[in-house]
């Protein structure tokens, strides 16, 4: 039987461990049509939870709605987000009005984005959207037609994951802001985002466009019960067993990351030969086995850093891949740098999303194969 451990893919709800006040906070916030702001490191499961809801959404009251996702992560200009959102508002359509008569006259609602409507020999449809007038008008009209939708009485949704990336593009926050602004109170709206530091600056700052916006969530650990049960019910399906003890084991040896989680579970219900109930050697031998054979995927990400920076990480993974003062004269004597250089060096880890830095101002590994590689690999 294939193991009920899942990565590097969207969960469904039956997959998605915990996450209850996550999700009934959300549930309320879009059924109020509110703000939120959802941020965590990455892998914690904040996109696999906003897409369930926004599902639970299309399946309620009013069954349907228009739902557009965009993904921002990567974006450096006005330009390319316009290109995403555009993208996103043509595959909401597309999925909204699978119909041909409705789609058509769900696109009438907006004229000025110039919908062109085509269909395959098979009969499949696809939406384009012809944004011809420049990026920034180019967003403003695709905001103003979610809520042209809104006001004929068609249900709208709008999520924008990795949201952050948008603070590399010349005014886009403020522009993104202003058409916001525009929409009508009622309609929800999810941000989300792993770079805390970013988000600190865009949404925290008196003078940043997205000051005082919205609810902010932050996305934590998984409770280590939770998670038992949840590996438990999964391992008893292929005939295998776990105690809370080794349980927290392999958590805390995953730095309680869920995708690294799942990913070390999956090795162990296809590998283990034996049925029965697993041991703290089991864990530590399919993490091993796990870190191998990642090698060269992890050595070439290390391979963007310089040696300074290497060098920090790895001091950070020796000290347990979690540190509250890395400013601190302990830390920068054992990392051989000086406290002009840590600073600099955490800034860019953090805007390469190889640290995160928590609410309580602690930093530690996105990744924990990252931590795990440099230990086993350079840690001599």
């Amino acid at each position: 039987m294939p193991s009920r451990f899942y990565f590097d893919t969207v969960l469904d709800e039956v997959d998605i461990c915990n996450l209850h006040s996550e999700r009934t906070r959300i549930a309320a916030a879009i059924g109020n049509g509110e703000k939120i702001l959802l941020y965590g490191r990455r892998n914690s499961g904040k996109t696999s939870l906003a897409k369930v809801m926004a599902a639970k959404w299309k399946a309620g009251p009013g069954h349907g709605g228009m739902f557009v996702y965009v993904d921002f992560y990567g974006v450096a200009s006005m330009t390319q987000i316009a290109s995403r959102l555009s993208a996103a508002m043509a595959e909401g359509y597309k999925k909204a009005f699978p119909a041909r008569a409705a789609l058509s006259a769900a696109l009438e609602i907006a004229k000025s984005l110039r919908p062109k409507m085509d269909f395959d020999p098979d009969g499949e449809i696809s939406v384009s959207l012809g944004l011809t007038e420049g990026p920034n008008k180019g967003v403003s009209e695709i905001i103003a037609a979610l809520g042209a939708m809104k006001q004929r009485k068609i249900p709208v949704l709008l999520v924008m994951d990795e949201f952050q990336d948008i603070h590399q593009a010349a005014e886009a926050e403020g522009i993104l802001r202003g058409c916001l602004q525009t929409l009508p109170h009622d309609i929800p709206v999810i941000i989300l985002g792993s770079k805390r530091h970013l988000l600190t600056t865009m949404f925290n700052s008196p003078n940043a466009a997205f000051f005082n916006w919205g609810t902010h969530i932050e996305f934590g650990d998984i409770p280590y019960d939770e998670y038992w049960g949840y590996m438990s019910e999964r391992f008893a399906e292929v005939g295998l067993s776990i105690s809370a003890e080794t349980s927290r084991i392999l958590q805390d040896e995953l730095d309680r990351v869920p995708e690294a989680i799942n990913r070390v579970c999956a090795r162990l219900c296809n590998q283990f030969p034996a049925r029965g109930e697993l041991q703290r050697v089991h864990v530590h031998e399919a993490v091993r086995d796990l870190v191998e054979s990642r090698q060269s995927t992890i050595e070439q990400y290390l391979g963007r850093f310089t040696e300074d920076q290497e060098r920090a990480l790895l001091t950070l993974a020796r000290r347990g891949g979690l540190e509250r003062h890395p400013m601190s004269r302990d830390f920068t004597a054992a990392a051989r740098l000086s406290l002009t250089g840590a600073r600099k060096i955490f800034a860019k880890l953090e805007d390469e999303s190889a640290i995160y830095r928590r609410g309580d101002g602690a930093y530690l590994f996105t990744d924990p194969l990252v931590r795990l590689h440099l230990l086993r690999f350079r840690g001599n």
